[in-house]
This record gives C-alpha cells, sequence and structure tokens, in this order.
C-alpha cells in the first residue's frame, strides 16, 4: 500500500510539474506563431521557408524518436546490471549517431535541389531556388537538433522530465526575439533563429547530463554485440517513423496545389490543435513511456496492462470533450489568435474549418501516441512499422483524392481518418500481446 501510495505521489508530482513547463513552452511557441502571422500572414515566402522547415523537421522527428525509443528502455535495463554496461552501451549509440548525423548533412546539402522539387509539385521555380536556400540553412538546426535528443533520452530515463521538457523554450524565445527586433529582414530572420536555439539547447543539455556519462570502464567486448543490436532496433524504429511523419510531409506538399498560401494556412490550421496534442503527447506520453519500460524491465505484465487501459479509458474520454468543445469555438479561435497585422478575413475563412477537422483528431492522435509508446516499451518495432506503412500510404491516396476534390480541407478529413485508424490498429497488436505474455 505504501509503494503504490508513493507511486501516485511521484507519478502526481511528475506529472505536475511537466505540465507547468510544457504549458510554457507550447505558449511560447504558440507566441512566436502569432508573430509570425502578424509580420507575415499568409504569403509565399513563408510557404517556401515553412515548407523547407517541416521537411527538415520530418527527417528530426523520424530520427529523434527513434533515438528515445530505443535508448530509454535499453538505458533502465542496463543501468540495473551495472553502470560499465551502462557506459558501453551509451558510448555505441553516441558513435552511431554522429555517423548519422555526417550522412544526413551531405545527403541534405547535395540533393536539396531534387528534394525540394519532389516535395513541392505547385512551386514555380523561381520558389524552388529560394526553398532550395531555406533548406540549406535548416540542414544546421538539424544536426545540433539531433543531437540534442541522445541527451534529452537520458534525462527522461533519469525522470529528469522537467530539464527534458523545458529546452525546447529555447529555440522559441530565440525566434520571438529575433523576430521583435530584425523581422524587418524579412523570413530568413526565423531560420537564422532555430539555428540559435537549437545550439543553446544542446550546450544546456550537456551542462544537464555530464554527470550520468562516463566513458570510463567501457567494456570493449560488448561493443560489437551492442552495435548490432542498436542498428537492428533503431533503424526499424527510423522506417516506423519515416512513415508517420511523410504524412505530415504529404499533406503539406499536397497543399502547395491549392495555391499560393496554403502552406502557411495549413501550419496556422494546426498550430492549436498541435498545443493541445504535444502537451497531452508530451506529458503523459514521456512520463507515462518511462514508466511502461520501468514495469517490463521488472517483468511487471498484469500491473502495466492495468495502467495502460485504465489511461487509454481516462485520456479518451477527457479528450473527446475537449475537442468537441474547442471545435465549436473553432472560428472564435483564430480570430483572437491570428487575426491582426497581415492576416486578414479570407485567411480566417480559410484556416478556421480546417483548423475545426485537426481538432476533432486530437483524442485519436493522442490515443494513437501512448499505445504506440507502449509498442515501444515492448520492442514490438516491426508491428508498428506495418501499421504506420498502411497509414502513410492511406494517407496518400485520401490527399491525392481529397485535395482535388476539397481543397484544403481535404487534407484535413484525411488526416483525421488515418489517426482514428492507427489508433484501433496499435490498441488491438498491443492487447494482443499483453493476452499472450500474460497468459504465459
Amino acid at each position: 500500500m505504501i509503494k503504490k501510495l508513493k507511486f501516485k505521489n511521484k507519478y502526481a508530482k511528475h506529472f505536475f510539474l511537466l505540465s507547468i513547463v510544457t504549458l510554457i513552452v507550447k505558449g511560447l511557441g504558440f507566441l512566436k506563431e502569432i508573430m509570425i502571422a502578424d509580420y507575415f500572414g499568409t504569403s509565399i515566402e513563408l510557404d517556401m521557408l515553412l515548407l523547407s522547415l517541416n521537411f527538415t523537421g520530418t527527417i528530426l522527428l523520424i530520427f529523434s524518436n527513434g533515438i528515445e525509443s530505443t535508448l530509454l528502455p535499453n538505458y533502465l535495463k542496463f543501468k540495473n546490471i551495472n553502470q560499465e554496461m551502462t557506459n558501453s552501451y551509451l558510448f555505441t549509440f553516441f558513435i552511431i549517431l554522429i555517423l548519422i548525423n555526417i550522412f544526413i548533412y551531405f545527403f541534405m546539402i547535395f540533393f536539396s535541389n531534387d528534394i525540394i522539387k519532389i516535395i513541392a509539385p505547385g512551386f514555380s521555380s523561381q520558389s524552388i531556388i529560394q526553398t532550395n536556400v531555406f533548406l540549406k540553412i535548416f540542414v544546421w538546426f538539424l544536426i545540433f537538433s539531433f543531437l540534442s535528443s541522445f541527451f534529452i533520452a537520458i534525462l527522461k530515463a533519469e525522470n529528469k522530465f522537467l530539464y527534458a521538457g523545458s529546452v525546447p523554450a529555447l529555440i522559441s524565445l530565440s525566434i520571438i526575439i529575433l523576430l521583435f527586433f530584425f523581422h524587418s529582414f524579412g523570413v530568413i530572420i526565423i531560420a537564422y533563429a532555430f539555428i540559435i536555439g537549437s545550439i543553446l539547447q544542446l550546450i544546456f543539455l550537456l551542462s544537464k547530463t555530464m554527470k550520468y556519462l562516463s566513458y570510463k570502464n567501457i567494456i570493449i567486448s560488448k561493443l560489437k554485440v551492442f552495435y548490432k543490436d542498436i542498428i537492428k532496433n533503431y533503424f526499424i524504429l527510423i522506417s516506423s517513423g519515416l512513415f508517420i511523419g511523410l504524412i505530415g510531409l504529404t499533406d503539406q506538399s499536397f497543399a502547395t496545389l491549392a495555391g499560393q498560401g496554403a502552406v502557411s494556412s495549413l501550419n496556422y490550421a494546426q498550430k492549436f490543435p498541435a498545443l493541445i496534442e504535444s502537451f497531452l503527447v508530451m506529458v503523459l506520453g514521456t512520463i507515462m513511456f518511462t514508466k511502461f519500460s520501468e514495469n517490463n524491465a521488472h517483468k511487471k505484465y498484469e500491473l502495466n496492462k492495468k495502467l495502460y487501459i485504465k489511461t487509454m479509458k481516462f485520456i479518451f474520454i477527457i479528450t473527446i470533450l475537449i475537442s468537441l468543445i474547442l471545435s465549436y469555438f473553432s472560428k472564435t479561435i483564430i480570430e483572437i489568435l491570428f487575426l491582426h497585422g497581415k492576416f486578414n478575413l479570407k485567411s480566417l475563412y480559410i484556416v478556421y474549418p480546417v483548423q475545426t477537422i485537426f481538432l476533432l483528431k486530437l483524442p485519436f492522435i493522442t490515443l494513437s501516441v501512448l499505445s504506440a509508446r507502449m509498442m515501444n516499451s515492448f520492442e514490438l518495432n516491426s508491428q508498428m512499422l506495418y501499421i504506420n506503412i498502411i497509414s502513410f500510404l492511406l494517407n496518400l491516396i485520401l490527399d491525392y483524392v481529397l485535395v482535388v476534390n476539397y481543397g484544403l480541407i481535404g487534407i484535413a478529413y484525411s488526416t483525421l481518418f488515418v489517426y482514428i485508424l492507427a489508433t484501433i490498429l496499435n490498441h488491438y497488436v498491443v492487447i494482443k500481446h499483453f493476452n499472450r505474455i500474460v497468459r504465459v
């Protein structure tokens, strides 16, 4: 009873602190979006910057999610054995990440123009040239943020959620400050602000993780074993993340066919729903993934199943209510947040219907992420890969069909349907696995 009470108190403490930090971080991120709307509205220049940023962000999401999902469960497992095993594992992982970083840099530099041509079918030749310039700047943001993901995963494994959750604020603050003083330079100032923020983020993380990192007493004989294990699991997760990450990029790509300003309109429509989603995913996903992994490491499968089902039911009820209420006030939300400066009434009537549909997917994306975290903790990575491939292909087909017939709002309908399907499939895999191991 005392042990159960301690867990609840510890869980409540982490939930409260991470909730506060996440609200502050996401609030700063939203202030950044409001400033961008005020200074640049829905322009072709902003379309070009956002498309290059979204491509870079997709690559970062694919590789960084793979880091956390691979490193965290194994870090906790080796930590229970001895420090030498932990040190050897982290050393191997970091070397692999450095090599991947070098590959990404040269790939992005040499093939950036071809990438833009593929992901921006609706852009003119001149727009492709300018987007290419933005993409080459964002490569540096990708490199620094990619390395930061390694240290963030360590902090989460050590239950240092406060530090892990607060670092994105450095990027938002950099953008806010530079926009305030240098917005006259145009949208390119946003790209440079991302680089400055990512450097500050990496420095901060290094200062907070040094006490957990030691390359003394590394077991040389284990490096090859760890290398094979990391490559196997990490690259399966990258492949899985690739297809789910491409859903967002596909949406942006098809938006270029909907005319000038469509990419930035889609971006604004996603921001408020993403704020709510990311808060729930960051707080619940982070804490629950750590707890799921700890329970699995100690083979507490029955406890994990009860915790998972109870959390899923609670989240579904809460998020359904939130999404319905927010959808009803969708137009008012856009008016309050963005209707000023260069964001006019025409932009309002394009953005708010799309936002309404994105708000309806809130329960499903939250449940999908939570069930995916349980799959990560069980290392059911191949099953997740298959589900993400199905989701991507379905989204690709629906985007093409619906954007032609319904314009920008068709993209929102496509995304909603895909996340409903992904939630059902993820939950089915998790329950099936629980039923098998609990019987055993």
